[in-house]
């Protein structure tokens, strides 16, 4: 896995633990229910590591989209590690 291929992953994975998704509807595919708030703490008590890893599941399966991919590598354009170029970046290299 390139540098690159690993850091869209790790953001999305983040974004899914740390982001709603613009609908309430579990039926839709854009449905997200952040687990954790974006400062890093538990939103749920019970937050467990199934829980964890149905996002980390939930990102590999969106970005294994050949179209999602392409898309999604134009949001990285200008940091010189991984090329993020978003709010949300969080490059630990």
């Amino acid at each position: 896995m390139s540098y690159a291929s690993f850091f869209l992953l790790r953001e999305e994975f983040l974004r899914l633990l740390t982001t709603d998704g613009g609908t309430n509807d579990r039926r839709r595919k854009d449905f997200n229910q952040a687990i954790f708030s974006p400062e890093g703490r538990a939103v749920w008590t019970e937050t467990d590591l199934d829980m964890v890893m149905a996002k980390f599941d939930k990102a590999v399966k969106l970005l294994s989209n050949p179209d999602a991919v392409v898309a999604k590598a134009a949001d990285y354009a200008s940091c010189s590690v991984c090329g993020a170029r978003n709010e949300r970046h969080r490059c630990m290299i």
